[in-house]
């Protein structure tokens, strides 16, 4: 009897020791599903916003916008509704810039699939993008700072400080890039 009540306690601290275990297995269980689920969720949600961008409505808004942005260089004449144009192709990117922002998209996945258009878009519609934010400095913050975590990556990317041509376009870049968004 004796040594039944000397081994009652080693039995309770081992019983308590496979419990905290199986928790912290469950734990780490858990934790790794999680974070698979979300970079699952991350990719869908990029895919779907790929094909958003390159939906029927989204390239006509792009053309439109492309067309309107040549014009400004004196190669097209504008359509007269381009403003809706080019504000709903800055807002989607806005768009993408907060999910960003927010954890739902990874910073290289967005990079993969955006950088050229966000790049390009942005540079080309510097102008505009600042006149509307010196009205209103929250207009399009998110799209700011989409194209300056791009940025940062793709010079990260490229493994350079300095100026890239990809990052440092011509107004030939410029124009090749619009001829091409007006061509979709």
């Amino acid at each position: 009897m004796s040594s039944y009540l000397s081994d009652l306690p080693t039995a309770e601290w081992l019983t308590g020791l496979a419990t905290f275990l199986l928790v912290l297995v469950t734990g780490i269980a858990f934790f790794i599903q999680s974070r698979q689920n979300r970079f699952a969720l991350s990719i869908d949600l990029l895919l779907k916003l790929e094909d958003r961008f390159d939906e029927q409505r989204m390239q006509a808004s792009r053309g439109k916008a492309s067309t309107f942005l040549r014009g400004q260089q004196g190669l097209d004449d504008p359509s007269p509704d381009w403003e809706h144009h080019l504000d709903a192709v800055l807002d989607f990117f806005d768009l993408v810039g907060h999910l960003l922002r927010k954890g739902a998209l990874q910073k290289t996945a967005v990079w993969s699939v955006f950088f050229y258009s966000v790049h390009g878009w942005y540079c080309n519609a510097k102008d505009h993008i600042t006149l509307e934010r010196e009205r209103d400095s929250t207009v399009w913050e998110d799209l700011v700072y989409l194209h300056s975590e791009l940025v940062i990556t793709q010079k990260r990317q490229l493994g350079c400080e300095d100026h890239h041509p990809s990052l440092a376009l011509k107004k030939g870049d410029l124009i090749a890039f619009l001829e091409e968004e007006n061509a979709n």
